[in-house]
């Protein structure tokens, strides 16, 4: 027999019994056929990506050019930049490449699983070994990684990631599913009816994403940022070109190095190495803490969140659950409740915490076959099954038809009130007709059932609390049970609850700002809180284990997924920890702070070069015309400002351990501190020129020397500005770099080594006095200046 597929190429189809599926044989045929599922998915960045955004950039092709000019006009010492930018290359490549190779093996841990039904038995492979015709068992939270047609049994499927609808649909045998959708209900076979790229939705996890994923505003700000440096050195430098073209012609050597000199200052080519490098450092450190990064720009939202949102399950608790009382309210005896019990939790197969809690307490094997089923599902919040004696459910009060309602939640509330969760037992003589249960019921028993709470739980809400972070917790229980357990918890302010049990969207909007807790919340109820958080300006973190909570892990600026989880949330997170272990979260808050506040401190160091490049370029381009007077200052001259502080210094700055709330503002800040030191540096220049410009025996190759020393020790002073408050840690690197800045001028001050190209034998005592003096009366400006900012902005947030 044959089919087309989508691509219309024949070829051969098995129809083999759901109960036996494909043989070995067959699946060989299929494997050499090349008919698997296998398709690439990359975390991270790809191959090519990483050679591009670490080799063929904008600034290092530029630099590559500058680096033939120099090597043709044989100025061979100008080019120890280039061999800097090489080592920093080397060093972004090798970071980059260990990244994947580690995210590539932690993927392994999360890598979506399947039960195939082959030689009439059931294994679980991985779906990318899932071959055409398999014959696949889909329970609940499975997503669906492969089209096909039920054979056998009924699930309810989301297809939101595929069509943008949120409304769940039921797909009984014979009806198609398709890849890109998930199982929040049932289980079934499915045989298996397109494989890898001839799937509906191919790339899943970018789909899901699609919907879902936002720029980075470090990533933006940094992209413009280059955009309009390297859209003014490039104009600078074709203008420079015409206006020295008959210098440049007719002294190649020496007018070549200052354009070199000109051009290379002003490119901030190590501050986009330094990012990525300090992006991919922090994807090294979490792999490390068993944490997968999916986006490495997802650091940055988690770090800047201000509000994380949390299911009571698996956070505030451990998800271990235990049934601690049976409450018989009917003429049953206990025992046949209790065998009961067990027959409804087999027959529907539900492998939620609360079913295996239910079988843990009652482990009777099943003993009655249901004529109809009816599994558990958020939207419902009970489940079911209909026997010969009448139709039996499990779940939320609330949600049921039951009569004598209202002394039953009386009832509840008060274990619900000591952190207990309450489930009840009702019976029904109406049957399971379109999963609906038409008519009243009557309570069975009450099932009271304990979660464990976290032995560390308080310890890591102080954490957040004390770090800025807002706490909400949204969970489908009863409001006052999971109340009570936040507030045993440490989760300020948890009195302040409600429940969403039955309310319309429009009003969960209304009041979505003015509680803590929110409880019997439907999955489309938490991605319109996570909206509305949003909406008020709150940066948004959701953690979430199931596939309730898709639709806000969707939503959410940040998704953080345990990997015990659904195979459904793991794929539209940005963040799945492996260990499932919550009290890992401060640490990869704390890691994605220290990434940009770091990147945010450095990237000052190196605009306050670019900026003061900038200012001289285009004051000596203009001086230039009509005068002999040219830009005076080459490669080497950077050298010390270059390696000792943007290099060394910069680099230990962002390996700091900073956990400190980030603001919101990156550019803003990093222009507040580069513009100051900036301006500092050029007035310190401009003074040795402003000292000679009355003296007319002034010598040019002095006041270039007494520059180039300045730009050599001057730097040092804007780093401390900028490493701030002095911690032991940023005192050692300042010192260090001191001590290599004093240590390296010392040296070629004695050896006469052209290394820096400034001749210090054209210096007399005077001079350095000069520049001693130049230097103490900017730093004070400098420092004073921004000590008064700083007193300005205090006093303008006590007046808030």
């Amino acid at each position: 027999m044959y089919m087309k597929t989508r691509k219309k190429k024949e070829v051969p189809i098995f129809i083999s019994n759901p109960d036996v599926g494909l043989s070995n044989e067959q699946v060989q045929i299929r494997v050499a056929s090349k008919l698997t599922n296998k398709t690439k998915k990359i975390i991270g960045k790809s191959f090519l990506e990483i050679i591009i955004t670490n080799v063929f950039t904008f600034y290092n092709l530029l630099l590559a050019v500058i680096a033939a000019f120099l090597i043709v006009a044989h100025r061979y010492t100008s080019l120890f930049f280039a061999i800097v930018y090489i080592l920093n290359i080397a060093i972004g490549l090798y970071q980059d490449f260990k990244a994947n190779y580690l995210l590539s093996k932690l993927q392994i841990l999360v890598e979506p699983h399947i039960i195939v039904i082959r030689n009439g038995e059931e294994i679980r492979i991985s779906t990318n070994d899932i071959v055409r015709d398999d014959i696949v068992i889909l329970k609940s939270g499975n997503q669906i990684s492969a089209d096909g047609i039920i054979v056998e049994g009924e699930i309810g499927v989301d297809e939101s990631l595929i069509t943008g609808e949120a409304r769940p649909v039921f797909k009984k045998a014979g009806e198609e599913i398709f890849s890109g959708s998930y199982v929040f209900n049932g289980t079934a076979k499915v045989r298996v009816m397109h494989v890898g790229k001839d799937n509906y939705a191919t790339e899943l996890q970018r789909l899901a994403k699609a919907k879902r994923t936002k720029a980075s505003k470090l990533q933006k700000s940094l992209k413009t940022l280059f955009k309009v440096i390297g859209a003014i050195v490039t104009v600078l430098g074709i203008i420079t070109l015409i206006v020295r073209f008959d210098e440049i012609q007719h002294h190649f050597k020496d007018s070549i190095g200052t354009f070199a000199g000109s051009m290379v200052a002003m490119i901030p080519a190590g501050l986009y190495l330094l990012t990525s490098l300090s992006f991919t450092v922090g994807v090294v450190n979490l792999s490390k803490k068993r944490v997968l990064v999916q986006e490495f720009y997802s650091l940055e939202m988690l770090a800047r969140s201000t509000m994380l949102c949390l299911d009571k399950t698996g956070t505030i608790t451990d998800g271990t659950m235990t049934v601690k009382e049976l409450v018989n309210v009917s003429s049953m005896d206990t025992k046949e409740i209790e065998l009961l019990i067990s027959n409804i939790v087999r027959a529907t197969k539900d492998e939620n915490a609360t079913a295996e809690s239910l079988l843990r307490a009652y482990p009777y094997e099943q003993t009655e076959k249901p004529l109809e089923v009816l599994s558990f599902d958020s939207h419902n919040k009970f489940s079911g099954a209909t026997f010969k004696k009448g139709t039996f459910v499990i779940g939320a009060i609330e949600n049921l038809n039951i009569q004598n309602k209202t002394a039953l939640i009386s009832e509840a509330d008060q274990y619900a009130s000591k952190g207990y969760r309450v489930l009840v037992l009702a019976k029904t003589s109406s049957a399971i007709i379109d999963r609906k249960i038409e008519g009243s019921m009557k309570a069975v028993a009450l099932i009271i059932i304990e979660d464990h709470i976290r032995e560390d739980a308080k310890e890591i809400f102080r954490w957040f609390y004390d770090n800025d972070v807002k706490i909400r917790v949204i969970s489908g229980d009863n409001v006052k049970a999971v109340a009570e357990i936040a507030r045993r918890a440490g989760i300020r302010d948890a009195g302040n609850y409600v429940s969403l049990e039955s309310m319309p969207l429009d009003e969960v909007r209304n009041i979505a700002l003015n509680y803590t807790v929110f409880g019997r919340v439907s999955p489309e109820q938490k991605e319109v809180l996570v909206d509305e958080f949003k909406k008020a300006k709150e940066v948004v973190a959701m953690t979430g284990d199931g596939i309730n909570d898709i639709l806000a892990l969707k939503k959410a600026d940040c998704s953080i997924a345990m990997a015990s989880g659904a195979d459904a949330a793991k794929n539209v997170s940005q963040l799945v920890l492996l260990d499932s272990n919550f009290a890992t979260l401060p640490s990869v808050v704390a890691e994605g702070r220290r990434v940009v506040n770091n990147i945010q401190r450095s990237s000052s160091l190196f605009l306050m070069k670019t900026i003061f490049a900038i200012f001289l370029s285009i004051l000596f381009l203009f001086i230039s015309i009509g005068t002999d007077l040219g830009y005076p200052f080459l490669t080497n001259h950077f050298y010390l400002w270059e390696i000792t502080v943007i290099g060394v210094g910069a680099f230990f700055l962002a390996i700091e351990v900073n956990a400190e709330p980030i603001n919101r503002k990156f550019l803003r800040n990093v222009f507040e501190k580069a513009v100051p030191g900036a301006i500092a540096i050029i007035i310190a220049v401009l003074s040795v020129y402003l000292i000679y410009i009355t003296d007319v025996s002034g010598n040019e190759k002095v006041i270039v020397t007494m520059a180039a020393i300045i730009m050599a020790l001057f730097p040092l002073v804007l780093f401390y500005e900028v490493a701030r408050p002095l911690t032991k840690y940023r005192a050692i690197i300042f010192a260090g770099v001191i001590f290599m800045n004093l240590l390296t001028l010392l040296g070629i001050s004695i050896s006469g080594a052209d290394f820096l190209e400034i001749d210090f034998s054209l210096l007399y005592a005077h001079n350095y006095v000069q520049i001693l003096l130049i230097i103490v009366n900017c730093s004070v400006l400098y420092i004073g200046t921004n000590r008064i900012i700083e007193a300005i902005k205090k006093r303008g947030k006590k007046d808030d």
